[in-house]
């Protein structure tokens, strides 16, 4: 008896920034625990690929077509675990509010469709807080007494914390912890909210057994193989396509006394050659100082990381022929990003 296996679906990570749109293994998704279960459950293998993951299910050995020998009947929801691999992800892709306590959770909402299906195509922005079954969930006091409850995904109320009101000599605001024990439910999000009288305050949390801090996304695909949604012959290819950081490009450009003795700060400019359709950017001197042989660019819009190079030339100021001092400006890396006020910046320094 011959085993056999066939694809069932692929789970992937699509990038903005690489010129082939891949993710290159910058991110690890992986099954968790209960989802390998899941997995020995229903014969079904996973393997990793670059840019995710691919599931094959086994095929009935007694026929000669594509019928699995343990055929999904009910809806079953597979869970994934994405790990950032290559810590430039964090400058490169439009990431925001992670930290080692969240979580991003993303999944399907379309079931019954074939070939390439976007769980995400833009920044990431929602994360929520990522705990284990039993947990201490921290919340202010307030001069009166509070409750904390606890809703699961359909807003049923599953329990209810009396917190005790805060005391004269502590200061507002003050941290209580709030055990949380949810060992008897499921992994899955619940809603943590802070009932008070100035208005309640909500938190989501995703809380697991298979809790495991540093996890970047969880990725939960909801499948089941009959008529009604896809069968297993069509294939589904779920992807998280992860857009581009926009920043703001600033360039600093020093000149050095001897070599360029006859050139002035103030009479350098940017000048971009477009490649294709690329559209045309421009940047405007912030500060330039001939006496310090020192100048300051900055991008009039945000422009997004990319691992194709933008043309970007340094040139005096005659328009119609315009003298190249530099003809290729460097680009900016993950290196180069810094903080410009309220806005993330790329400082690229050059010394000419």
């Amino acid at each position: 008896m011959k085993l056999r296996y066939k694809e069932l679906f692929k789970v992937g990570f699509t990038t903005a920034y690489y010129v082939d749109g891949q993710a290159h293994n910058d991110v690890l998704l992986e099954p968790t625990a209960f989802c390998r279960k899941q997995l020995s459950r229903f014969h079904i293998l996973s393997r990793p690929s670059a840019d995710g993951i691919t599931l094959y299910y086994e095929a009935n050995p007694l026929t000669d077509d594509a019928t699995a020998f343990k055929p999904i009947n009910q809806e079953e929801r597979f869970l994934f675990r994405a790990v950032v691999q290559n810590p430039d992800l964090w400058y490169y892709a439009d990431v925001n509010g992670w930290k080692q306590d969240r979580v991003f959770f993303l999944k399907n909402t379309v079931y019954n469709t074939t070939g390439d299906i976007s769980l995400l195509n833009g920044a990431l922005n929602n994360s929520v807080l990522h705990r284990p079954l039993k947990f201490v969930h921290d919340v202010p006091l307030q001069a009166e007494q509070s409750v904390l409850e606890v809703l699961d995904a359909a807003g049923a109320l599953l329990k209810s914390v009396a917190i005790r009101a805060r005391a004269d000599d502590e200061e507002a605001d003050k941290p209580e912890g709030v055990p949380v024990d949810l060992t008897t439910a499921a992994d899955g999000l619940y809603t943590l909210r802070h009932r008070k009288n100035s208005g309640d305050s909500d938190e989501v949390a995703y809380c697991t057994a298979d809790y495991r801090p540093g996890t970047f996304a969880l990725v939960e695909i909801t499948y089941r193989g009959d008529a009604a949604w896809t069968g297993v012959a069509p294939l589904q290819h779920y992807r998280v396509q992860l857009a581009a950081r926009p920043t703001e490009w600033v360039y600093e450009v020093y000149l050095r006394p001897k070599p360029m003795a006859t050139l002035l700060a103030s009479q350098l400019f940017i000048k971009h050659e477009p490649v294709g359709a690329e559209p045309v950017q421009t940047f405007t001197v912030v500060t330039a100082d001939d006496a310090a042989g020192y100048v300051k660019f900055k991008s009039d819009n945000p422009l997004l990381f990319s691992q194709r190079p933008m043309r970007l030339r340094l040139v005096t100021p005659d328009l119609v022929t315009p003298t190249d001092v530099l003809a290729n400006l460097p680009g900016p890396s993950a290196r180069t990003i810094v903080k410009e006020g309220s806005a993330l910046a790329t400082r690229i320094i050059v010394n000419i």
